[in-house]
C-alpha cells in the first residue's frame, strides 16, 4: 500500500514539473503536450528541405518559366526591352535553416534574428533558379530581383548570391524594401524603361495588386480570374512555411495562432 502511495504521488509530482516545463510563451492542449510558437513549421520545414517533391516543383517552376520567356519574348510588343522579375526569398533561395531555427528556439519571425541570418549569408539556392536566370540573361532579358529584404541586406545578399552560383546583375536591379512590403511601386520603377515579361515568386503579391484583397476568401476570386497567367506570365513556387496568406487567419486576434490554425482546418464534419 505504502508502495502505491509513492507510486501516486511520485506521478502526480511528475505530471506537475511536465506542465511546468511549458514556459509562459506556450500554451496547453488537451494531450497535455506543449505548444509554442514556432512548432507549425516543423512538417513544412521537414517537407522544404527533404521531399523530391519540393525539388521537382522547383525544377518544374523554371522549365515552365524558361519556355514562357522565350514566348512571351516573342509575343510581346513592347518597343521597350524586356524585362523578367523574380523575388528572392523562397523563390530563387532556400532560408529553411532560419525557419528551423525559429521552430527550435519556439518563436514567430523575430527581425532581429532575421539580420542574423541574413548577415551569415548561408541562403543557398533553389533547384533550377541559377540556370534559369543565366538563361534569361543569355535570351537579352533584363533581370530584376524585387525583395522585401531591407536595404541594409544589400552586400550580404549580393555576396550570398554571388557564392551560390548567380550571375551579377547591376546594383540598381535589386530593388529592396525601403518604406512598404507592397511591390507595386518597384514593378512600376521597372516599368518606365522596361516590358516585364514574366514575373516568379512564392507569393501572389509578387505579380500583381490584384490579389491584395486576401479577406475576400484568401485572394482565391482573384486567383480565378486571373487562372490563364499562371504558367505563363506568372510562375509560382511552393512555400509552406510563411506569406501573405497567412496573415488574414489571425486579422489582429489575441486568440492563441495553434488555436485558431486548428479551427481553420477543413474536416470531415466541414464537408
Amino acid at each position: 500500500m505504502k508502495f502505491l502511495k509513492f507510486l501516486s504521488f511520485s506521478i502526480v509530482v511528475f505530471s506537475v514539473i511536465i506542465l511546468q516545463s511549458c514556459n509562459n510563451k506556450s500554451s496547453q492542449i488537451n494531450n497535455n503536450n506543449c505548444v509554442h510558437d514556432g512548432d507549425y513549421l516543423h512538417q513544412a520545414v521537414l517537407w522544404y528541405q527533404l521531399s523530391g517533391e519540393m525539388q521537382a516543383c522547383a525544377y518544374q517552376a523554371f522549365n515552365i518559366a524558361k519556355t514562357a520567356l522565350v514566348e512571351n519574348a516573342q509575343t510581346d510588343n513592347s518597343d521597350l526591352p524586356k524585362a523578367v522579375v523574380l523575388d528572392i526569398d523562397e523563390t530563387i533561395v532556400d532560408n529553411s535553416p532560419f525557419q528551423t531555427e525559429m521552430s527550435l528556439k519556439h518563436v514567430d519571425f523575430q527581425p532581429e534574428m532575421w539580420e542574423e541570418w541574413s548577415k551569415m549569408q548561408k541562403a543557398r539556392a533553389l533547384p533550377g533558379a541559377v540556370d534559369f536566370i543565366e538563361f534569361a540573361i543569355e535570351q537579352g532579358i533584363e533581370v530584376f530581383l524585387v525583395s522585401n529584404r531591407m536595404d541594409s541586406e544589400l552586400d550580404w545578399t549580393i555576396n550570398n548570391l554571388k557564392e551560390i552560383g548567380f550571375p551579377e546583375l547591376p546594383r540598381e536591379n535589386y530593388l529592396f524594401k525601403t518604406t512598404t512590403s507592397n511591390k507595386k511601386e518597384r514593378r512600376e520603377t521597372i516599368m518606365q524603361n522596361f516590358s516585364i515579361i514574366l514575373f516568379v515568386g512564392d507569393n501572389l503579391g509578387d505579380f500583381s495588386n490584384d490579389f491584395d484583397n486576401r479577406a475576400d476568401n484568401h485572394a482565391k476570386p482573384a486567383v480565378d480570374a486571373n487562372a490563364e497567367l499562371f504558367g505563363t506570365k506568372y510562375i509560382i513556387l511552393p512555400n509552406p512555411t510563411y506569406g501573405d496568406w497567412e496573415k488574414v487567419l489571425y486579422d489582429g486576434s489575441e486568440t492563441p495562432k495553434y488555436e485558431q490554425r486548428r479551427k481553420l482546418m477543413i474536416s470531415y464534419e466541414d464537408l
